[in-house]
């Protein structure tokens, strides 16, 4: 019978050659993480969140508005897609502009 995987998977403990694997940042995966927070970022900052009009066209009066977008929810999103931004802009000039050096530890 084999020997059974689980207890390696469930262990706190990482495997032996957990630190000779090396990962390497590669331009496309900067590029995607680049352009995904960046748009999301963006597309958090406008207004297309928070729709006047709901199902069947109809339209919402100023305090139902209100009552469905709340300032909480309003201001933690457009913070979600500014950090998204930041983020963006981080991930897109690392290794351009900071962190040029691989870190050989």
């Amino acid at each position: 019978m084999a020997e059974s995987n689980i207890i390696n998977l469930l262990s706190q403990n990482s495997p032996e050659n957990s630190k000779e694997i090396q990962y390497e940042d590669c331009i496309p995966c900067q590029v995607m993480a680049t352009a995904f927070a960046l748009g999301l970022g963006a597309y958090m900052q406008t207004q297309h969140l928070y729709p006047k009009k709901v199902k069947a066209g109809k339209v919402l009066t100023s305090v139902e508005w209100e009552k469905m977008y709340p300032k909480w929810y309003r201001t933690s999103m457009r913070a979600t897609g500014l950090g998204l931004i930041v983020f963006g802009c981080v991930r897109g000039s690392e290794h351009w502009l900071w962190n040029r050096k691989k870190v050989q530890s």
